[in-house]
């Protein structure tokens, strides 16, 4: 009935198998792995799994709005993982919301994906501070030759320097 499509007729008919007696645990697991198979492919939103569907689908569809309305849901429903909040910072980034990204993006903690993401939506909206402050970070942890280039812009763009700190700036 799923593969023809006939969404209710199989959550019934799962319905009716959950209600058995005498269910084995491989019985139960398949019941849940039909339930998220019906869930996913109606587009059911009031799942975990047809969310998660849906937040994927939009992501790779452009929907960058909806993306970030099916984070929410997501937060709801208790199933936004770390990977998922990520991708919502991407979202923003991706939709030109770059406000919002920074805003959003100080919520996701410190991992460098995280940072990156945050120093990138900074530098779109000229938030220099927030940059600085997220490629510092950046430099603390792994000192990558991209962060450090990147933070040593700042510091040359940086008012009142002094020629000796100038000078300490192009020696780096």
């Amino acid at each position: 009935m799923a593969k023809a499509g006939n969404w209710k007729g199989a959550a019934a008919k799962v319905s009716e198998a959950e209600g058995q007696a005498n269910k084995t645990a491989a019985d139960t697991q398949v019941i849940n792995q039909m339930k998220n198979f019906i869930a996913v492919s109606s587009g059911d939103t009031s799942t975990p799994a047809g969310a998660k569907a849906k937040f994927a689908t939009d992501y790779n569809a452009g929907k960058y709005k909806d993306v970030i309305a099916d984070g929410e849901i997501l937060k709801k429903m208790n199933a936004l993982d770390a990977q998922s909040a990520l991708i919502i910072g991407q979202a923003y980034y991706k939709g030109n919301d770059f406000a919002g990204c920074v805003r959003y993006t100080k919520t996701l903690g410190g991992s460098d994906t995280a940072l990156e993401l945050l120093a990138r939506c900074a530098y779109e909206i000229n938030d220099e501070p927030t940059q600085r402050q997220a490629l510092e970070q950046l430099v603390a942890r792994g000192g990558k030759a991209e962060h450090w280039k990147l933070l040593l812009k700042l510091g040359e763009r940086a008012r009142g320097l002094s020629d000796h700190n100038t000078l300490d700036i192009n020696r780096l």
